[in-house]
């Protein structure tokens, strides 16, 4: 019984691990690079690519929820609804707030 909880808790645990060290070479790349990079310009020119990222990241969560969606019990899902509108309602505004920045040119 314990090596089926171990099965379902290790995935977990190593995307979890590398969620954490892909945060922290990017924290630590944007506290001691990013004056010499003048990562406003950077961001700039990345800003497709950026933008393709988060909606692969987008895509990912929206099939992870739709899994967890089909393993829940009924009275879950409604709850699981309700949170992944209001996610949905947030990433919206978010990204409206990035267009928007991006298009002041700031």
């Amino acid at each position: 019984m314990m090596m089926l909880s171990w099965s379902r808790i290790k995935p977990m645990l190593v995307i979890l691990a590398l969620l954490t060290g892909i945060f922290l070479v990017a924290g630590l790349t944007l506290r001691f690079a990013a004056p010499a990079l003048f990562l406003q310009q950077v961001l700039w020119q990345a800003r497709y690519g950026l933008l393709t990222w988060r909606l692969c990241l987008y895509a990912v969560c929206i099939g992870t929820g739709f899994s967890l969606y089909r393993r829940l019990p009924p009275q879950s899902q409604f709850r699981l609804k309700r949170i992944a509108g209001w996610s949905l309602l947030l990433l919206v505004i978010s990204e409206i707030s990035n267009a928007l920045q991006w298009g002041s040119g700031a």
